[in-house]
Protein backbone atom coordinates (compact mmCIF):
# COMPACT_ATOMS: atom_id res chain seq x y z
CA UNK A 1 0.00 0.00 0.00
CA UNK A 2 2.60 2.55 1.13
CA UNK A 3 4.12 1.84 -2.09
CA UNK A 4 1.73 2.65 -3.99
CA UNK A 5 1.37 5.99 -2.48
CA UNK A 6 4.32 6.63 -3.14
CA UNK A 7 4.16 5.85 -6.98
CA UNK A 8 0.95 7.92 -7.02
CA UNK A 9 2.94 10.77 -5.63
CA UNK A 10 6.15 10.74 -8.06
CA UNK A 11 3.02 10.60 -10.58
CA UNK A 12 1.67 13.25 -9.83
CA UNK A 13 5.12 15.39 -9.30
CA UNK A 14 5.86 14.05 -12.80
CA UNK A 15 2.35 15.97 -14.31
CA UNK A 16 3.06 19.43 -12.60
CA UNK A 17 6.30 19.04 -13.99
CA UNK A 18 5.04 18.75 -17.19
CA UNK A 19 2.09 21.28 -17.02
CA UNK A 20 1.19 22.94 -20.48
CA UNK A 21 2.21 26.86 -20.43
CA UNK A 22 0.13 28.97 -23.12
CA UNK A 23 2.42 32.31 -24.44
CA UNK A 24 0.21 35.30 -24.50
CA UNK A 25 1.59 37.97 -26.44
CA UNK A 26 0.97 41.52 -26.17
CA UNK A 27 1.70 43.43 -28.88
CA UNK A 28 2.94 47.11 -28.34
CA UNK A 29 1.57 50.16 -29.68
CA UNK A 30 4.67 52.17 -29.03
CA UNK A 31 7.61 49.76 -30.99
CA UNK A 32 5.88 47.38 -32.48
CA UNK A 33 7.74 45.13 -30.55
CA UNK A 34 6.39 41.76 -28.80
CA UNK A 35 6.45 40.47 -25.04
CA UNK A 36 5.59 37.25 -24.35
CA UNK A 37 3.99 36.20 -20.97
CA UNK A 38 3.24 32.47 -20.12
CA UNK A 39 0.08 31.52 -18.20
CA UNK A 40 -0.92 27.96 -16.63
CA UNK A 41 -3.37 26.42 -18.88
CA UNK A 42 -5.79 26.37 -15.27
CA UNK A 43 -5.17 30.42 -15.34
CA UNK A 44 -8.84 32.05 -14.82
CA UNK A 45 -8.29 35.51 -14.92
CA UNK A 46 -6.23 37.62 -17.47
CA UNK A 47 -5.82 41.68 -16.51
CA UNK A 48 -4.08 44.68 -18.50
CA UNK A 49 -3.28 47.92 -16.73
CA UNK A 50 -3.37 52.05 -16.74
CA UNK A 51 0.69 52.69 -18.56
CA UNK A 52 0.40 49.47 -20.88
CA UNK A 53 0.81 50.59 -24.59
CA UNK A 54 -0.20 47.13 -26.01
CA UNK A 55 -2.47 47.53 -29.07
CA UNK A 56 -3.01 43.56 -29.94
CA UNK A 57 -3.08 40.69 -27.83
CA UNK A 58 -2.62 37.20 -29.00
CA UNK A 59 -3.51 33.79 -27.84
CA UNK A 60 -5.57 34.75 -25.37
CA UNK A 61 -7.96 32.10 -26.33
CA UNK A 62 -5.74 28.88 -25.22
CA UNK A 63 -6.56 29.88 -21.62
CA UNK A 64 -10.21 27.21 -22.06
CA UNK A 65 -10.50 28.29 -18.20
CA UNK A 66 -10.61 31.82 -18.48
CA UNK A 67 -13.28 33.38 -16.99
CA UNK A 68 -12.61 36.76 -16.33
CA UNK A 69 -10.87 39.63 -18.16
CA UNK A 70 -9.89 42.99 -16.88
CA UNK A 71 -8.66 45.61 -19.04
CA UNK A 72 -8.41 49.12 -17.30
CA UNK A 73 -6.65 52.27 -18.93
CA UNK A 74 -5.14 50.25 -22.00
CA UNK A 75 -5.87 53.33 -24.25
CA UNK A 76 -4.04 52.18 -27.49
CA UNK A 77 -5.99 48.51 -27.15
CA UNK A 78 -8.90 49.43 -29.67
CA UNK A 79 -10.00 46.10 -31.33
CA UNK A 80 -11.48 43.81 -28.49
CA UNK A 81 -12.42 41.21 -31.02
CA UNK A 82 -10.26 38.59 -29.95
CA UNK A 83 -12.33 38.31 -26.86
CA UNK A 84 -14.89 36.63 -29.14
CA UNK A 85 -13.20 33.19 -28.84
CA UNK A 86 -13.03 33.12 -25.36
CA UNK A 87 -15.97 31.59 -25.04
CA UNK A 88 -15.87 30.69 -20.57
CA UNK A 89 -15.51 34.60 -19.76
CA UNK A 90 -18.60 35.19 -17.10
CA UNK A 91 -16.69 38.86 -16.02
CA UNK A 92 -15.49 41.03 -17.91
CA UNK A 93 -14.37 44.64 -16.95
CA UNK A 94 -13.89 47.54 -19.28
CA UNK A 95 -12.68 50.68 -18.08
CA UNK A 96 -11.35 54.05 -19.99
CA UNK A 97 -10.91 53.05 -23.44
CA UNK A 98 -11.68 54.26 -27.03
CA UNK A 99 -13.61 50.48 -28.35
CA UNK A 100 -15.89 50.73 -31.40
CA UNK A 101 -17.11 47.57 -32.11
CA UNK A 102 -18.88 45.56 -29.19
CA UNK A 103 -20.26 43.14 -31.42
CA UNK A 104 -17.70 40.79 -29.67
CA UNK A 105 -20.32 40.26 -26.88
CA UNK A 106 -22.67 38.48 -28.63
CA UNK A 107 -19.66 35.80 -28.77
CA UNK A 108 -20.02 35.05 -24.91
CA UNK A 109 -22.29 33.38 -23.81
CA UNK A 110 -21.58 32.53 -20.45
CA UNK A 111 -21.00 36.43 -19.65
CA UNK A 112 -22.59 37.32 -16.34
CA UNK A 113 -21.53 40.50 -15.51
CA UNK A 114 -20.30 43.45 -17.64
CA UNK A 115 -18.88 46.27 -16.27
CA UNK A 116 -17.98 49.56 -18.27
CA UNK A 117 -16.68 52.59 -16.93
CA UNK A 118 -15.66 56.20 -19.19
CA UNK A 119 -16.41 54.30 -22.67
CA UNK A 120 -18.51 56.69 -25.33
CA UNK A 121 -21.05 55.11 -27.04
CA UNK A 122 -22.25 55.94 -30.91
CA UNK A 123 -24.20 53.35 -30.60
CA UNK A 124 -25.20 50.96 -28.23
CA UNK A 125 -24.46 47.35 -28.11
CA UNK A 126 -27.82 45.10 -28.33
CA UNK A 127 -28.33 43.77 -24.42
CA UNK A 128 -31.69 41.61 -25.29
CA UNK A 129 -28.93 39.50 -26.87
CA UNK A 130 -26.71 38.99 -23.65
CA UNK A 131 -29.36 36.65 -22.08
CA UNK A 132 -27.38 35.33 -19.10
CA UNK A 133 -26.06 38.98 -17.78
CA UNK A 134 -26.91 39.41 -14.11
CA UNK A 135 -25.00 42.68 -13.52
CA UNK A 136 -24.80 45.38 -16.09
CA UNK A 137 -22.56 48.62 -14.95
CA UNK A 138 -21.92 51.49 -17.55
CA UNK A 139 -20.53 54.01 -15.24
CA UNK A 140 -19.97 57.78 -17.18
CA UNK A 141 -20.62 56.70 -20.48
CA UNK A 142 -22.41 59.74 -21.36
CA UNK A 143 -25.92 57.60 -21.65
CA UNK A 144 -28.79 60.40 -21.93
CA UNK A 145 -31.62 57.45 -21.67
CA UNK A 146 -33.09 55.10 -20.28
CA UNK A 147 -35.09 53.20 -23.84
CA UNK A 148 -32.52 51.48 -24.89
CA UNK A 149 -32.10 49.18 -21.60
CA UNK A 150 -35.90 49.00 -21.58
CA UNK A 151 -35.68 45.42 -23.37
CA UNK A 152 -33.17 43.05 -21.57
CA UNK A 153 -32.75 39.34 -21.10
CA UNK A 154 -34.37 38.30 -17.56
CA UNK A 155 -31.69 37.04 -15.47
CA UNK A 156 -30.25 40.99 -15.71
CA UNK A 157 -30.91 41.89 -11.49
CA UNK A 158 -28.67 44.78 -11.52
CA UNK A 159 -28.47 47.59 -13.88
CA UNK A 160 -25.83 50.48 -12.43
CA UNK A 161 -25.56 53.55 -14.83
CA UNK A 162 -24.08 56.20 -12.56
CA UNK A 163 -22.63 59.33 -13.60
CA UNK A 164 -24.57 59.40 -16.83
CA UNK A 165 -26.89 61.97 -18.11
CA UNK A 166 -30.26 60.50 -17.54
CA UNK A 167 -32.91 63.20 -17.07
CA UNK A 168 -36.48 61.08 -16.85
CA UNK A 169 -37.54 57.10 -15.99
CA UNK A 170 -40.21 56.96 -18.50
CA UNK A 171 -38.80 53.67 -20.46
CA UNK A 172 -38.42 51.83 -17.28
CA UNK A 173 -41.33 48.61 -18.20
CA UNK A 174 -43.89 48.13 -14.89
CA UNK A 175 -43.15 44.57 -15.49
CA UNK A 176 -38.94 45.27 -14.91
CA UNK A 177 -37.60 43.39 -11.88
CA UNK A 178 -34.65 44.76 -12.58
CA UNK A 179 -33.12 47.53 -9.78
CA UNK A 180 -31.70 50.83 -11.65
CA UNK A 181 -28.61 52.45 -10.21
CA UNK A 182 -28.84 56.23 -11.01
CA UNK A 183 -26.33 58.66 -8.87
CA UNK A 184 -24.99 61.57 -10.30
CA UNK A 185 -27.42 61.38 -13.39
CA UNK A 186 -30.20 64.84 -13.62
CA UNK A 187 -33.17 62.61 -12.99
CA UNK A 188 -31.82 61.54 -9.10
CA UNK A 189 -31.71 65.25 -8.39
CA UNK A 190 -35.41 64.88 -7.89
CA UNK A 191 -35.90 61.81 -6.64
CA UNK A 192 -35.61 61.03 -2.91
CA UNK A 193 -35.23 57.48 -1.55
CA UNK A 194 -34.59 55.84 1.89
CA UNK A 195 -33.26 52.38 0.55
CA UNK A 196 -29.52 51.29 0.57
CA UNK A 197 -28.46 50.42 -2.75
CA UNK A 198 -25.71 48.11 -1.44
CA UNK A 199 -28.03 45.93 0.23
CA UNK A 200 -29.85 45.23 -2.94
CA UNK A 201 -27.10 44.12 -4.41
CA UNK A 202 -25.75 40.23 -4.30
CA UNK A 203 -22.04 39.69 -3.11
CA UNK A 204 -20.26 38.90 -5.96
CA UNK A 205 -21.76 42.59 -7.16
CA UNK A 206 -20.66 44.99 -3.95
CA UNK A 207 -17.33 45.37 -4.61
CA UNK A 208 -17.91 46.72 -7.92
CA UNK A 209 -20.65 48.79 -6.25
CA UNK A 210 -18.46 50.12 -4.02
CA UNK A 211 -16.32 51.61 -6.26
CA UNK A 212 -19.44 53.71 -7.57
CA UNK A 213 -21.72 54.02 -5.15
CA UNK A 214 -25.46 54.98 -6.21
CA UNK A 215 -29.22 54.88 -5.70
CA UNK A 216 -31.04 52.27 -6.37
CA UNK A 217 -34.47 52.98 -8.04
CA UNK A 218 -36.94 50.25 -8.61
CA UNK A 219 -39.23 48.96 -11.76
CA UNK A 220 -42.09 50.44 -9.50
CA UNK A 221 -40.99 54.08 -9.61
Amino acid sequence: MKRNITLFLLFLTVSFSFAEEIEIKLISEKNGTAESLYYDTNTETFSLGYGSYVSKIENLEKLKNLTEVSLVGTAFLKDLSFLRQCTELEVLTLYDLHVSDFSFLYSLPKLKVLDIQSVTFSKLFDILKLQKLEYLAMVNCGITSLKDFADHGKNLQYINLSGNKIEEISHIKANDNAVYILSLNPVAKRLFLGSDSYSFLPRNCQMLWMKNPGICLGCNL
